[in-house]
């Protein structure tokens, strides 16, 4: 096996001692390899936000379809996060790890070559695929080798490389497009997976993982099999008029799936003898805490990533290069503050993150309402960046608080159902702005009235995410966490 020098950056934060067996600079030398999988995600979503105009204009879309592209990536990566943990027990960490690099490498080649929108959705979904496993197999991993007292430090320095490529994505997207067409920016999303599969296969070694493959027979594939029908039903009836051109939420026969589907999930999930979903985890207070605020954090997040390259475009007729510097201002003031808001947790406990994050996205949802279509571009650019200043902060408190008081034997699954209420709120966000903003449009407002609208509506899940943080506060407390 190839052995790399370890690198500077990391060694100035090693911590002290050992876990599990594994030497402390062995340990951040895995950190650093597992940032690199860890990176295919915001790649991806970088080329698609950027490209996104195109797409609409290439393909005659609206807000609801173009929200469908997205989709097409969510629902896959959705329902696998928790079976990648799983199949872990199994296979093993490390292999799945490779073994989604490499679909994800197949679904951006298709992407590139798609001649229509289907074989997009078709490619989209299938790095979907690919990547569900990268952020639960990621914390699993941290959090198997690293003592509790480290594991923020660690998660955050982890965390910090999805802000740091969503910052460069947009802007490298943005050069490639002002050179070429939109197929070429996924050369991007290509090479990153060829990095991602080489240095996991070089740098992380075999053996960190509890294999059982036993489980294979015992595996609840008709869970997972309840769970995406469950999903597909429930985005299909939060946003219908592309799939059976029924209005949303209106397709009474979609709800009924909706309910029948979740009520087969929960009763599987009940009696089978080995579930892939652990219902019981959510008597843990800070697990279900965690879970909700983090899905009413992604469901803000999810409405700005569909609606502000579509709201760059229309209003300052952004394009190119401009639109992905406008794009990175985001996960770049996102990125200065994971790490730091990880130390914060550690040291002083999750109040100041959990504060700072979720009223910073209330004064954004609030700001782009009242913004009038004279608005420089450094003002907008100022918007952009408190609010990625604020969700950077709060993230690995989230992360640290989630796996907190979750027994070592768990942390698999744990981190899978985490990460799967973390993307069904992303994905509830993106297809509600979706609709939300079709829907002021057939009303006939103004363009920047339907966006200012339709941003308005979101504080909503902002608060909701803001009351939550202050019962994860009240609950850090009583366990003495904080």
């Amino acid at each position: 096996m190839i052995h790399f020098n370890f690198p500077p950056f990391l060694a100035r934060l090693r911590g002290s001692g050992y876990f599990r067996g594994v030497p402390e600079g062995k340990a951040w030398l895995i950190v650093a390899a597992l940032m690199f999988p860890a990176s295919l995600m915001p790649m991806a979503s970088s080329v698609l936000r950027v490209s996104s105009p195109l797409f609409r204009e290439t393909f005659g879309l609206t807000a609801e379809s173009l929200a469908w592209l997205s989709m097409s990536f969510s629902i896959p990566f959705m329902v696998l996060t928790p079976v990648y943990c799983r199949l872990s027990e199994i296979v093993g960490r490390r292999r799945l790890i490779m073994a989604g690099c490499a679909l994800f490498l197949v679904g951006v080649t298709t992407s590139m070559l798609s001649p229509r929108f289907s074989v997009l959705l078709l490619g989209q979904g299938i790095q979907g695929f690919g990547v569900a496993g990268m952020t639960p197999l990621g914390m699993a991993y941290i959090s198997a080798i690293f003592q509790r007292h480290e594991r923020g430090k660690a998660l955050g320095t982890w965390s910090s490389v999805g802000p740091t490529v969503a910052f460069l994505g947009p802007l490298m997207a943005g050069l490639i497009l002002s050179f070429g067409n939109w197929r070429l920016t996924f050369l991007l999303s290509l090479i990153m997976g060829v990095l991602a599969l080489v240095v996991v296969i070089v740098a992380i070694p075999a053996g960190y993982s509890n294999i059982k493959p036993e489980m294979w027979r015992r595996f609840d594939w008709l869970g997972v099999l309840f769970l995406a029908c469950w999903v597909v039903a429930f985005f299909a009836f939060l946003s219908s008029r592309p799939i059976t051109g029924v209005p949303p939420l209106q397709d009474w026969r979609l709800g009924l799936l909706v309910i029948i589907f979740l009520s087969l999930l929960i009763w599987r999930e009940k009696t089978a003898a080995s579930p892939f979903i652990e219902l019981d985890l959510y008597r843990i207070r800070s697990f279900r805490l965690a879970s909700f605020g983090a899905t009413f954090r992604m469901i803000t997040m999810g409405c700005t990533g569909l609606l502000m390259p579509l709201y760059l475009a229309d209003l300052h007729g952004l394009q190119g290069t401009t639109l992905g510097v406008m794009l990175m201002v985001n996960p770049a003031a996102m990125s200065l503050m994971v790490r730091f808001g990880g130390l914060i947790a550690d040291r002083w406990g999750i109040r100041r993150p959990l504060l700072i994050g979720f009223s910073s996205q209330i004064l954004v949802m609030l700001a782009l309402f009242l913004l009038p279509a004279t608005v420089s571009l450094w003002g907008l650019g100022s918007i952009l960046a408190i609010h990625g200043l604020g969700v950077g902060t709060m993230l690995a408190a989230l992360h640290r608080t989630a796996l907190l008081d979750v027994v070592e034997s768990q942390a698999n699954i744990a981190a899978g159902m985490y990460s799967l209420t973390r993307f069904v709120g992303v994905a509830v966000g993106t297809t509600t702005a979706g609709v939300v903003y079709q829907q002021f449009s057939t009303w006939d407002f103004p363009v920047l009235q339907a966006y200012q609208n339709t941003f308005l509506s979101f504080i909503v899940a902002a608060a909701v995410g803001l009351v939550s943080s202050l019962l994860m506060i009240r609950s850090d407390r009583q366990t003495g966490h904080a």
